[in-house]
């Protein structure tokens, strides 16, 4: 059984983020009690909008250097109580332009009609219920139907609808009691917090992935009473409780899988969201490239076009073009960075070439009293050969570290791996929906890592909010997928994997000088001074130009090779090839199986190919992603 419900969404995505100028917004989930006191309702009113306030304000700082910043989105089960405070919140935040971009998205847990009937008299908690939850719903920015599993199980439902809002959303606001230590309800307010804080439950009805952590974010709690509860102590009234999921390796090594901050102040737990902070400029970051190279990435679009980019851009499919462009938004910053990157470590590397061979020849020069200062004082005179070797040693060392705070400052390197990842990562989920598959990558991607890459599933995440999931069972774009996904991926990895090894191989040719130079070069001395005398050297000191010679000839040679030997390994050369080593047994074998399955007509089987195929690609793209995390020797 699939952990992510499925939706009936019938607006096309663009309806939804193409005013956005194909930015991310930020994704808010929402839940709380039905029954809550009427002579609360003022204060919750007055600190959830503190709270939109507060989130709003942090949202708009990482987006300073954009002309715009993306909306918050407001994911809201639309119940009576605490869903229908919040919307109304929303609604009204929203009506006023100059105060902040929100939007709210309502979110169904079964079709409308039968959700409707828990606004009818005798099952609503206020008179007036049902006309309040449509003119709410209407003024939603678009409204999502989980889908109703028969016999209808309405205990169920509202698990899903926890489920989804906790998955969906990357963070949860909760208006409800604090935690009491016992065993949450079905798909309450309380099993909804725990779902995102510890991901599914050994004890859930959700039974297949246990280890799966796509649900976790961080949780903001306004604590709240109810009617039907034990009364709650009036100090914790209206308080903040935040919390998010650490992982067990920071801090101390008995700090809590969870760290909670309690407070009266919204500003105080707040300031204890490092890692959601983190996240949140992660995401802003990318909108604010998106937006500074909305020229390079629109230039790109109504550009000349590959075969792939053609057919995602041109599909009859509304949400199709709508993915392509945000995949081909996001693969023109990954290579727009990863020129910047190779620019910058062929700087990097060639200068530090430079300077260790300044340095060895300083060194060897003053220390060792080499020829060009002591031994041939007739030719150089001085000591200003050493004075303009140490002088450029100290011109290009400044250079590399101006450089090096440059290339940390722009994030080259790390941008142009995580960009790639999204675009990948969109790539796989257009395919699988022109194979016509029921799923979505984000619950496959680092679905099983907690740490700074969270950002990237939380994107493809945002992606898959509302895309309709009814999709057609004609198999019609399953050969599309194999020849335009399967056989020209495996063309490539084949390309890809000789012109790396022959490069890595190029560069690992650097090893013979090592030990070969350094004896040629005493070989050419001696033949040398046998042969011609040195009339411009002192005989006394031809033994210490030998020696001299050799040792800095095998120290500059020394340089060399290593840097040589480094510039392999940051360029992941020779990784690179091994993984498209690995990659292509996986799409030759995928692609055979497609072709003996074409002739039996078994779509489901096809399908079966080519999701898992898919899953294989995002675990090896998750896989280089935190290899390359760890080869960025620039950081």
């Amino acid at each position: 059984m699939k952990q992510t419900p499925d939706t009936n969404f019938t607006q096309p995505l663009q309806d939804i983020f193409g005013d956005n100028g194909g930015s991310f917004p930020l994704i808010v989930g929402m839940t709380g009690h039905r029954r809550i006191f009427a002579e609360d309702v003022a204060e919750l009113k007055s600190q959830t909008t503190q709270f939109f306030e507060t989130l709003w304000d942090n949202w708009k700082k990482t987006h300073q250097k954009s002309p715009k910043t993306p909306p918050m989105i407001v994911l809201c089960g639309m119940a009576e109580g605490a869903d229908m405070l919040v919307a109304e919140t929303v609604l009204e935040l929203k009506s006023d332009p100059n105060e902040m971009n929100i939007d709210l998205i309502a979110v169904l847990p079964m079709r409308r009609e039968l959700y409707e009937e828990d606004f009818l008299p005798g099952c609503a908690l206020e008179e007036g219920a049902l006309d309040r939850f449509r003119r709410l719903t209407e003024q939603a920015k678009a409204v999502i139907e989980l889908p109703t599993e028969e016999p209808l199980d309405k205990t169920k439902q509202y698990e899903n609808l926890g489920l989804y809002l906790a998955r969906q959303s990357f963070i949860l606001l909760a208006l409800c009691e604090e935690d009491t230590g016992e065993t949450p309800k079905r798909g309450g307010s309380a099993d909804v917090i725990a779902m995102k804080l510890d991901g599914v439950r050994a004890n859930s009805t959700f039974g297949d992935e246990l280890l799966d952590f796509n649900c976790v974010g961080p949780v903001f709690q306004l604590i709240t009473r109810q009617t039907t509860s034990k009364p709650v102590n009036e100090g914790n009234l209206f308080h903040w409780i935040a919390c998010e999921r650490q992982h067990p390796c920071d801090g101390d090594g008995d700090s809590k899988p969870v760290s909670k901050t309690k407070s009266e102040n919204l500003e105080s737990v707040w300031k204890g969201l490092s890692g959601t902070k983190k996240i949140i400029q992660k995401i802003a970051q990318l909108n604010v490239d998106l937006f500074s190279h909305a020229a390079m990435i629109e230039q790109k679009l109504t550009g000349k076009h590959t075969e792939i980019e053609r057919l995602f851009l041109e599909h009859e499919d509304d949400d199709i073009r709508f993915l392509g462009r945000h995949y081909v938004a996001c693969d023109a910053l990954a290579g727009h960075f990863q020129d910047k990157n190779n620019k910058s470590i062929n700087f990097y590397w060639l200068w530090l070439t430079i300077v260790g061979c300044l340095a060895s020849f300083c060194l060897f020069t003053y220390w060792l009293k080499g020829p060009g200062l002591q031994i041939c004082p007739t030719v150089f005179g001085s000591n200003v050969l050493l004075l303009v070797a140490c002088t450029l040693y100290s011109v290009c060392a400044l250079g590399i570290i101006i450089h090096w705070f440059r290339h940390q400052w722009h994030g080259f390197y790390s941008n142009h791996h995580a960009y790639r990842s999204i675009a990948e990562g969109l790539r796989i989920q257009i395919f699988w929906r022109l194979a016509e598959i029921d799923d979505s990558v984000a619950a496959h991607y680092l679905s099983h890592q907690i740490g700074e890459l969270d950002w990237l599933r939380i994107i493809l995440r945002t992606m898959m909010l509302p895309l309709k999931q009814t999709l057609p069972n004609t198999g019609a774009g399953i050969k599309v997928v194999q020849k335009m996904w399967i056989r020209d991926q495996k063309n490539y990895f084949q390309e890809k994997f000789h012109a790396l090894t022959k490069k890595s191989r190029g560069l690992r040719r650097f090893e013979t000088p090592w030990i070969l130079v350094p004896v040629a070069l005493w070989a050419a001395f001696k033949i040398w001074d046998s042969t011609i005398n040195l009339w411009w050297c002192e005989q006394s000191h031809r033994n210490s130009l030998y020696l001299t010679a050799v040792m800095l000839g095998f120290a500059i040679i020394s340089v060399v090779v290593a840097a040589a030997l480094s510039y392999n390994r940051i360029m992941g050369y020779s990784q690179n090839a091994a993984r498209y080593y690995r990659m292509v047994p996986m799409f030759v074998q995928a692609s055979e199986l497609l072709d003996q399955l074409n002739t039996t007509g078994k779509l489901g089987r096809q399908r079966k190919v080519i999701r898992e195929l898919g899953r294989e690609a995002l675990a090896e793209n998750a896989e280089w992603l935190l290899q390359q995390q760890e080869l960025d020797l620039l950081k």
